[in-house]
């Protein structure tokens, strides 16, 4: 659900109501499904909003849920859908878009919220792209730290990427929404082989470290397209790769020819990955569901 390049055919029609107050038809309004009960909001510390620009806010009351990260509006007598800037959340048909949908559903259906503009107005659906706002609370950023978002970055509208990428790593570290754990625990994080430290001077000797995975359940387990990563965000790509029943691989941190049983990251512009005084080894499936979080 990627926003993509500004087009302009709501602007003008926006840009009149917000400075004249002029209206026009509004669209019929689109029946919603009764409202599930199985997702709650709950947890921690949320996102505040912070001050802005008064010519980028618009306020607008919530009329139709779309799914978790878009929305139907209406400003002044005219619907217009939104598309939150930043995260993305699985299409409501895809697995966990359901309890995405429902998410943004208990965060803001029916409200007034503030929509506030970043750079780009909107997008090549005509949806206006928007940081929303319900009170204090801070929707987008919300989303993310649930777990019902991801944080991705759209260019050129980057205001609050660093904020999204925080509250995503908090996501991530606990487990929640759809960092949880999703697979049978066939890989796991071999503690008795992993050294996160390498011996003397790790910008000397990165090929030391690394991080050990082994296959503990019945079937050989295919790699290809996972990701192994760190809290810092560093990322391995595994390339074609099958780790068989029993079997263990290590992937170290520099640089080397692969083989059955090691690994090289290689990572460019770092001389270590792992942290010495602790660190958490994610490891994420293609499609980016959370299968292994390890932490030491």
């Amino acid at each position: 659900m990627r926003p993509a390049s500004l087009v302009l055919p709501a602007l003008a029609v926006l840009a009149a109501l917000i400075a004249c107050g002029g209206h026009k038809d509004t669209p019929s309004p689109i029946a919603t499904s009764a409202r599930p009960t199985s997702t709650q909001i709950t947890g921690g510390e949320a996102p505040m909003s912070t001050a802005t620009r008064e010519d980028r806010l618009t306020e607008a009351r919530v009329t139709r849920i779309i799914d978790g990260d878009s929305i139907e509006v209406d400003i002044g007598g005219v619907a217009f859908r939104v598309r939150y800037i930043g995260i993305d959340c699985p299409e409501a048909s895809d697995s966990f878009g359901p309890e995405a949908t429902e998410a943004n559903r208990q965060l803001v259906e029916g409200k007034t919220t503030r929509l506030v503009k970043d750079i780009s107005e909107v997008d090549d659906f005509n949806r206006l792209l928007r940081y929303v706002y319900v009170g204090d609370l801070f929707v987008n950023a919300e989303m993310v730290r649930l777990g019902y978002a991801r944080a991705v970055s759209y260019p050129p509208d980057l205001a609050h990427d660093e904020l999204f990428a925080d509250m995503e790593l908090r996501a991530r570290q606990a487990g929640a929404g759809l960092w949880a754990e999703q697979a049978p625990k066939q890989i796991a994080v071999d503690s008795t082989c992993c050294q996160f430290d390498a011996p003397g001077d790790d910008s000397k000797n990165n090929e030391e470290e690394y991080v050990c995975l082994r296959n503990i359940g019945p079937d050989p387990v295919g790699l290809t397209g996972y990701t192994l990563s760190d809290e810092y965000g560093w990322s391995y790509h595994f390339g074609a790769f099958t780790l068989d029943s029993g079997a263990m691989v290590r992937v170290r941190s520099g640089c080397g020819d692969d083989t059955a049983t090691d690994l090289y990251w290689c990572q460019q512009g770092t001389s270590a990955i792992w942290n010495n005084d602790g660190d958490t080894v994610f490891l994420l499936s293609p499609e980016g569901n959370l299968l292994l979080r390890y932490s030491y």
